[in-house]
């Protein structure tokens, strides 16, 4: 009989070490509180989806909304622009939307929505959360010159935490960086 005790002692022991981690209580409650927490996330990024829908913009904002706290402008009236002003440059008009073009391209969730020759509307989408704000250039000839006016603007919310003046800061840092080839804006 000790023996037989032994034997299902044992086989006790070997049945609890066997126990799956997700019957255990603690792992239940984490579990489930993941699927929980994701489930919620996907329901906001799903939200944030919808209610910011893709519209092409096709011509340039007149104003950013009075007290805005998520939109800049430059050109032609200026919202939080941080002491910025609206890029000229004596060169050709197509090589400036070629730099500015490539310069949107290169940022990292970026789609451009609508492109013509004068105006272009970029989406930049946030990592995280998913949020869609609008980049707008457009560019023109102003005697010899060639203009850029900026906005950039969040779809949704009171404020941007500082991300459309950052943008523009450097989309404006990255214009003045460049060489053109000196000329008119219609060479």
């Amino acid at each position: 009989m000790s023996e037989s005790k032994d034997e299902n002692d044992v086989n006790v022991a070997v049945e609890s070490d066997s126990e799956q981690w997700w019957t255990k209580p603690a792992a239940r409650f984490i579990v489930i509180s993941l699927m929980l927490s994701s489930s919620g996330y996907l329901l906001t990024v799903t939200a944030i989806t919808v209610i910011s829908s893709d519209d092409p913009i096709q011509t340039f904002p007149e104003k950013c909304p009075e007290n805005s706290g998520n939109c800049v402008q430059i050109g032609p009236t200026y919202h939080r622009s941080e002491g910025l002003q609206i890029l000229r440059f004596k060169a050709p008009l197509d090589e400036i939307e070629g730099a500015a073009y490539r310069w949107i391209e290169e940022q990292p969730g970026t789609e451009i929505l609508f492109d013509a020759p004068d105006l272009t509307h970029a989406v930049f989408v946030t990592p995280f959360w998913r949020f869609r704000d609008d980049f707008v250039i457009q560019t023109f000839c102003d005697e010899n010159n060639t203009v850029i006016w900026i906005h950039s603007a969040s779809r949704i919310g009171m404020g941007d935490l500082g991300v459309n003046p950052s943008r523009v800061k450097s989309f404006h840092e990255h214009m003045r960086s460049q060489t053109f080839t000196e000329g008119n804006c219609q060479s």
